[in-house]
Protein backbone atom coordinates (compact mmCIF):
# COMPACT_ATOMS: atom_id res chain seq x y z
CA UNK A 1 0.00 0.00 0.00
CA UNK A 2 1.73 3.69 -1.03
CA UNK A 3 0.59 6.81 0.03
CA UNK A 4 1.25 10.26 -1.43
CA UNK A 5 0.66 13.83 -0.59
CA UNK A 6 2.24 16.34 0.97
CA UNK A 7 0.18 16.98 4.02
CA UNK A 8 -0.13 13.42 4.84
CA UNK A 9 2.69 10.89 5.13
CA UNK A 10 2.19 7.48 5.34
CA UNK A 11 2.31 7.26 8.96
CA UNK A 12 -0.17 9.73 9.63
CA UNK A 13 -2.43 8.09 7.07
CA UNK A 14 -2.08 4.41 8.69
CA UNK A 15 -5.56 4.18 11.00
CA UNK A 16 -7.25 6.21 8.27
CA UNK A 17 -6.09 3.81 5.84
CA UNK A 18 -7.58 0.79 7.87
CA UNK A 19 -10.74 2.47 8.16
CA UNK A 20 -10.70 2.74 4.44
CA UNK A 21 -9.88 -0.91 3.63
CA UNK A 22 -12.39 -2.09 6.43
CA UNK A 23 -15.25 -0.02 4.80
CA UNK A 24 -14.32 -1.36 1.03
CA UNK A 25 -13.64 -5.05 1.19
CA UNK A 26 -15.75 -6.07 -0.99
CA UNK A 27 -14.01 -4.63 -3.75
CA UNK A 28 -10.68 -4.45 -2.30
CA UNK A 29 -9.88 -7.70 -2.47
CA UNK A 30 -11.29 -8.60 -5.55
CA UNK A 31 -9.34 -10.90 -8.45
CA UNK A 32 -6.63 -9.44 -10.67
CA UNK A 33 -6.38 -6.46 -8.27
CA UNK A 34 -3.01 -6.21 -6.67
CA UNK A 35 -2.93 -2.78 -4.88
CA UNK A 36 -4.23 0.68 -4.64
CA UNK A 37 -2.68 4.38 -3.53
CA UNK A 38 -3.87 7.69 -2.71
CA UNK A 39 -2.06 9.78 -6.13
CA UNK A 40 -2.04 13.40 -4.28
CA UNK A 41 -0.43 15.79 -5.89
CA UNK A 42 2.72 15.21 -7.37
CA UNK A 43 2.10 11.21 -7.85
CA UNK A 44 3.39 9.53 -10.32
CA UNK A 45 0.35 8.89 -12.53
CA UNK A 46 -1.82 12.79 -12.10
CA UNK A 47 -4.31 14.07 -13.89
CA UNK A 48 -3.75 17.24 -16.41
CA UNK A 49 -5.69 18.97 -14.51
CA UNK A 50 -3.93 18.22 -11.29
CA UNK A 51 -6.77 17.06 -9.69
CA UNK A 52 -6.32 14.06 -6.94
CA UNK A 53 -7.70 10.71 -6.77
CA UNK A 54 -7.74 6.90 -5.76
CA UNK A 55 -5.72 4.85 -7.97
CA UNK A 56 -6.47 1.00 -7.87
CA UNK A 57 -3.92 -0.95 -9.85
CA UNK A 58 -4.86 -4.37 -11.70
CA UNK A 59 -2.26 -7.12 -13.41
CA UNK A 60 -3.55 -7.17 -16.96
CA UNK A 61 -6.42 -5.28 -19.62
CA UNK A 62 -8.58 -8.33 -19.05
CA UNK A 63 -8.53 -7.54 -14.84
CA UNK A 64 -8.51 -4.20 -15.69
CA UNK A 65 -11.66 -4.33 -17.58
CA UNK A 66 -13.21 -6.91 -15.07
CA UNK A 67 -12.68 -4.32 -12.14
CA UNK A 68 -14.47 -1.85 -13.83
CA UNK A 69 -17.66 -3.54 -12.41
CA UNK A 70 -17.05 -3.67 -8.71
CA UNK A 71 -14.88 -0.33 -7.98
CA UNK A 72 -16.56 2.64 -7.37
CA UNK A 73 -16.55 5.18 -9.33
CA UNK A 74 -16.22 7.97 -6.48
CA UNK A 75 -15.01 6.70 -2.81
CA UNK A 76 -14.21 8.61 0.33
CA UNK A 77 -10.79 8.71 2.03
CA UNK A 78 -10.54 9.23 5.56
CA UNK A 79 -7.81 12.27 6.29
CA UNK A 80 -8.54 12.85 10.26
CA UNK A 81 -10.69 11.54 12.79
CA UNK A 82 -13.66 12.70 11.51
CA UNK A 83 -12.62 14.23 7.82
CA UNK A 84 -13.28 12.50 4.63
CA UNK A 85 -11.88 13.39 1.48
CA UNK A 86 -14.16 12.91 -1.52
CA UNK A 87 -11.63 10.91 -4.32
CA UNK A 88 -12.78 10.12 -7.87
CA UNK A 89 -10.91 6.38 -8.11
CA UNK A 90 -9.10 5.50 -11.52
CA UNK A 91 -8.32 1.79 -12.64
CA UNK A 92 -4.89 1.43 -13.74
CA UNK A 93 -3.06 -1.55 -15.54
CA UNK A 94 0.48 -2.27 -14.15
CA UNK A 95 1.40 -6.04 -15.10
CA UNK A 96 2.09 -8.82 -13.49
CA UNK A 97 4.84 -6.99 -11.04
CA UNK A 98 7.55 -9.94 -10.64
CA UNK A 99 11.03 -9.62 -9.20
CA UNK A 100 13.58 -8.13 -12.33
CA UNK A 101 15.46 -11.53 -11.73
CA UNK A 102 12.99 -13.18 -14.10
CA UNK A 103 12.84 -12.32 -17.41
CA UNK A 104 10.53 -13.20 -20.28
CA UNK A 105 11.22 -13.55 -23.14
CA UNK A 106 14.74 -14.34 -22.50
CA UNK A 107 17.74 -13.00 -24.46
CA UNK A 108 21.15 -13.43 -24.59
CA UNK A 109 23.48 -11.59 -21.86
CA UNK A 110 20.89 -12.85 -19.07
CA UNK A 111 21.87 -15.35 -16.16
CA UNK A 112 20.93 -18.97 -16.81
CA UNK A 113 21.93 -22.44 -15.05
CA UNK A 114 21.16 -26.62 -14.66
CA UNK A 115 18.65 -27.05 -12.20
CA UNK A 116 21.07 -27.10 -9.21
CA UNK A 117 24.27 -25.38 -10.59
CA UNK A 118 26.42 -22.49 -10.48
CA UNK A 119 24.92 -19.60 -12.70
CA UNK A 120 26.04 -18.33 -15.76
CA UNK A 121 25.45 -16.48 -18.93
CA UNK A 122 22.89 -16.98 -21.95
CA UNK A 123 25.42 -16.88 -24.68
CA UNK A 124 23.42 -16.80 -28.26
CA UNK A 125 20.61 -18.33 -29.67
CA UNK A 126 21.15 -20.98 -32.37
CA UNK A 127 20.00 -23.33 -34.91
CA UNK A 128 21.69 -26.21 -35.46
CA UNK A 129 22.53 -27.11 -39.22
CA UNK A 130 19.77 -29.20 -41.02
CA UNK A 131 17.43 -29.44 -38.22
CA UNK A 132 13.82 -27.50 -39.19
CA UNK A 133 14.28 -23.46 -38.53
CA UNK A 134 11.94 -23.03 -35.84
CA UNK A 135 13.90 -24.84 -33.67
CA UNK A 136 16.07 -23.07 -31.49
CA UNK A 137 18.90 -23.64 -28.78
CA UNK A 138 20.58 -21.94 -25.74
CA UNK A 139 24.55 -21.27 -26.31
CA UNK A 140 26.59 -21.83 -22.81
CA UNK A 141 29.37 -23.52 -21.20
CA UNK A 142 29.57 -26.99 -20.80
CA UNK A 143 30.64 -25.98 -17.11
CA UNK A 144 27.41 -23.78 -17.18
CA UNK A 145 24.82 -25.98 -18.78
CA UNK A 146 26.24 -29.75 -18.09
CA UNK A 147 28.53 -29.05 -14.81
CA UNK A 148 31.65 -30.57 -16.35
CA UNK A 149 29.84 -33.13 -18.45
CA UNK A 150 27.73 -34.61 -15.39
CA UNK A 151 23.64 -34.11 -16.80
CA UNK A 152 22.25 -36.00 -19.21
CA UNK A 153 20.37 -34.89 -22.36
CA UNK A 154 16.69 -33.50 -21.47
CA UNK A 155 17.93 -32.01 -18.42
CA UNK A 156 16.42 -28.63 -17.77
CA UNK A 157 17.57 -24.85 -17.60
CA UNK A 158 16.56 -22.19 -16.05
CA UNK A 159 16.32 -18.47 -15.83
CA UNK A 160 16.70 -17.33 -13.79
CA UNK A 161 19.84 -19.42 -12.52
CA UNK A 162 19.74 -22.16 -9.75
CA UNK A 163 21.50 -19.53 -6.76
CA UNK A 164 19.53 -16.49 -8.17
CA UNK A 165 16.25 -18.41 -7.00
CA UNK A 166 15.08 -20.04 -10.36
CA UNK A 167 13.33 -23.27 -9.88
CA UNK A 168 11.81 -26.44 -11.60
CA UNK A 169 9.72 -26.51 -13.29
CA UNK A 170 8.62 -23.07 -12.68
CA UNK A 171 11.30 -21.61 -14.50
CA UNK A 172 12.73 -23.55 -17.26
CA UNK A 173 13.65 -22.46 -20.35
CA UNK A 174 15.24 -25.43 -21.78
CA UNK A 175 16.41 -28.64 -21.96
CA UNK A 176 20.28 -30.13 -22.04
CA UNK A 177 20.56 -30.94 -25.72
CA UNK A 178 23.98 -31.39 -26.97
CA UNK A 179 27.76 -30.55 -25.56
CA UNK A 180 31.52 -30.96 -26.05
CA UNK A 181 32.84 -33.38 -23.94
CA UNK A 182 35.38 -31.74 -21.48
CA UNK A 183 38.74 -33.88 -21.85
CA UNK A 184 40.46 -33.44 -18.30
CA UNK A 185 44.23 -33.73 -17.66
CA UNK A 186 47.24 -32.04 -16.27
CA UNK A 187 49.45 -31.83 -18.86
CA UNK A 188 47.26 -32.11 -22.22
CA UNK A 189 45.74 -30.03 -24.18
CA UNK A 190 43.57 -31.67 -26.32
CA UNK A 191 40.15 -29.28 -26.04
CA UNK A 192 39.13 -26.45 -28.20
CA UNK A 193 36.03 -25.09 -26.49
CA UNK A 194 33.56 -25.01 -23.43
CA UNK A 195 29.85 -25.16 -25.09
CA UNK A 196 26.92 -26.75 -24.62
CA UNK A 197 23.26 -26.45 -26.55
CA UNK A 198 19.77 -26.26 -24.37
CA UNK A 199 16.69 -26.71 -26.74
CA UNK A 200 14.46 -23.87 -26.15
CA UNK A 201 11.50 -25.36 -24.85
CA UNK A 202 9.15 -22.49 -26.03
CA UNK A 203 10.25 -20.33 -28.86
CA UNK A 204 7.91 -17.61 -27.65
CA UNK A 205 10.05 -17.74 -24.38
CA UNK A 206 13.16 -16.12 -26.40
CA UNK A 207 14.79 -13.69 -28.61
CA UNK A 208 18.15 -13.58 -30.62
CA UNK A 209 19.52 -9.38 -29.71
CA UNK A 210 21.94 -9.91 -26.73
CA UNK A 211 20.73 -7.62 -23.69
CA UNK A 212 22.19 -3.79 -23.88
CA UNK A 213 24.43 -5.13 -27.30
CA UNK A 214 21.60 -6.12 -29.73
CA UNK A 215 21.95 -8.33 -32.84
CA UNK A 216 24.95 -10.56 -32.96
CA UNK A 217 26.55 -10.32 -36.08
CA UNK A 218 28.58 -12.70 -38.85
CA UNK A 219 31.75 -15.08 -37.05
CA UNK A 220 34.78 -13.25 -37.05
CA UNK A 221 37.21 -15.37 -38.73
CA UNK A 222 40.66 -13.47 -37.88
CA UNK A 223 41.94 -11.65 -34.35
CA UNK A 224 44.58 -9.80 -33.27
CA UNK A 225 46.45 -8.68 -30.38
CA UNK A 226 45.02 -5.50 -28.62
CA UNK A 227 41.78 -5.72 -30.39
CA UNK A 228 39.10 -4.55 -28.73
CA UNK A 229 36.29 -6.70 -27.30
CA UNK A 230 32.75 -6.43 -25.57
CA UNK A 231 30.29 -8.38 -23.59
CA UNK A 232 27.29 -8.37 -21.92
CA UNK A 233 27.50 -10.58 -19.17
CA UNK A 234 25.54 -11.99 -16.42
CA UNK A 235 27.51 -10.67 -13.51
CA UNK A 236 29.21 -7.62 -15.16
CA UNK A 237 26.79 -6.26 -17.11
CA UNK A 238 28.37 -4.77 -20.55
CA UNK A 239 32.29 -5.26 -20.08
CA UNK A 240 35.17 -3.68 -22.45
CA UNK A 241 38.44 -5.33 -22.94
CA UNK A 242 41.07 -5.98 -25.57
CA UNK A 243 42.78 -9.58 -26.58
CA UNK A 244 46.19 -10.28 -25.68
CA UNK A 245 46.74 -13.53 -26.96
CA UNK A 246 44.32 -14.36 -30.19
CA UNK A 247 45.38 -18.21 -29.94
CA UNK A 248 46.93 -19.56 -26.48
CA UNK A 249 47.36 -22.83 -25.40
CA UNK A 250 46.08 -22.55 -21.48
CA UNK A 251 45.36 -25.09 -18.71
CA UNK A 252 42.08 -24.20 -16.82
CA UNK A 253 41.39 -25.34 -13.27
CA UNK A 254 37.80 -26.09 -12.75
CA UNK A 255 35.99 -27.00 -9.82
CA UNK A 256 34.47 -30.46 -10.61
CA UNK A 257 32.90 -31.04 -6.95
CA UNK A 258 33.16 -28.58 -3.70
CA UNK A 259 36.85 -28.92 -2.69
CA UNK A 260 37.52 -30.76 -5.46
CA UNK A 261 39.52 -29.61 -8.68
CA UNK A 262 41.00 -30.82 -12.31
CA UNK A 263 42.76 -29.17 -14.93
CA UNK A 264 41.52 -29.05 -18.25
CA UNK A 265 43.81 -28.11 -21.58
CA UNK A 266 42.91 -26.08 -23.92
CA UNK A 267 44.41 -24.84 -27.31
CA UNK A 268 43.47 -22.22 -30.35
CA UNK A 269 41.79 -20.13 -27.05
CA UNK A 270 42.07 -16.30 -26.71
CA UNK A 271 43.47 -14.56 -23.91
CA UNK A 272 42.25 -11.24 -22.76
CA UNK A 273 42.65 -8.56 -20.51
CA UNK A 274 40.78 -8.69 -16.88
CA UNK A 275 36.97 -7.82 -18.10
CA UNK A 276 35.29 -10.58 -16.77
CA UNK A 277 33.85 -11.74 -13.01
CA UNK A 278 32.10 -14.99 -12.14
CA UNK A 279 28.55 -16.24 -13.60
CA UNK A 280 29.67 -14.28 -16.54
CA UNK A 281 31.10 -17.64 -18.48
CA UNK A 282 29.16 -18.07 -21.52
CA UNK A 283 28.69 -14.31 -22.60
CA UNK A 284 29.13 -14.17 -26.27
CA UNK A 285 32.29 -11.77 -26.93
CA UNK A 286 31.84 -9.38 -30.03
CA UNK A 287 34.18 -7.14 -31.63
CA UNK A 288 33.32 -3.34 -31.56
CA UNK A 289 31.11 -3.82 -35.35
CA UNK A 290 29.02 -6.92 -33.13
CA UNK A 291 31.07 -9.90 -35.27
CA UNK A 292 30.90 -12.85 -32.72
CA UNK A 293 34.37 -13.91 -31.44
CA UNK A 294 33.36 -15.93 -29.19
CA UNK A 295 32.39 -17.20 -25.83
CA UNK A 296 33.74 -16.24 -22.08
CA UNK A 297 34.96 -19.56 -20.39
CA UNK A 298 36.89 -18.39 -17.59
CA UNK A 299 39.11 -15.67 -15.83
CA UNK A 300 41.25 -13.99 -12.96
CA UNK A 301 42.04 -10.81 -11.16
CA UNK A 302 44.53 -10.88 -14.31
CA UNK A 303 42.90 -11.87 -17.46
CA UNK A 304 39.69 -13.03 -19.28
CA UNK A 305 39.88 -16.40 -21.23
CA UNK A 306 37.35 -17.08 -24.10
CA UNK A 307 37.06 -19.95 -26.79
CA UNK A 308 36.36 -18.67 -30.46
CA UNK A 309 32.82 -19.05 -32.51
CA UNK A 310 34.63 -20.68 -35.35
CA UNK A 311 35.31 -23.59 -33.18
CA UNK A 312 32.03 -23.95 -31.52
CA UNK A 313 29.99 -23.88 -34.99
CA UNK A 314 32.48 -26.57 -36.34
CA UNK A 315 32.05 -28.62 -32.98
CA UNK A 316 28.24 -28.21 -32.40
CA UNK A 317 27.30 -27.70 -36.06
CA UNK A 318 25.36 -24.69 -35.18
CA UNK A 319 24.57 -21.18 -37.06
CA UNK A 320 24.08 -17.92 -35.46
CA UNK A 321 20.60 -16.39 -35.50
CA UNK A 322 20.80 -12.32 -35.82
CA UNK A 323 16.81 -11.56 -35.45
CA UNK A 324 13.98 -13.86 -34.95
CA UNK A 325 11.33 -13.21 -37.62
Amino acid sequence: MMVGGPEHTSNALTPQLARFRDRNGAWLFADGMVGYGYLGPGGFYHRANGSQYLAVYADSADHQQALAKYVPRRVQLPVGKTDLLDLDTEIINIGSVQPRNRFRPVQPGLDISSRTGRTGTFGLLVRRVGEPSTDFYILSCNHVLVEYNQFRQGAPILQPGYSSGGQDPTDVIGELSHYVPLTFGDRIYLNTVDAALARVTVPADVVAEILHLGPPGKIARSMSARMPIKFSGATSGVSHGAIHDPSARLRVKYERDPGSTSYVGFQDVVLASPCSKGGDSGACVLADNGDVLGLVMAGSDRATLFCKMGNICESLGVEIVSVLT
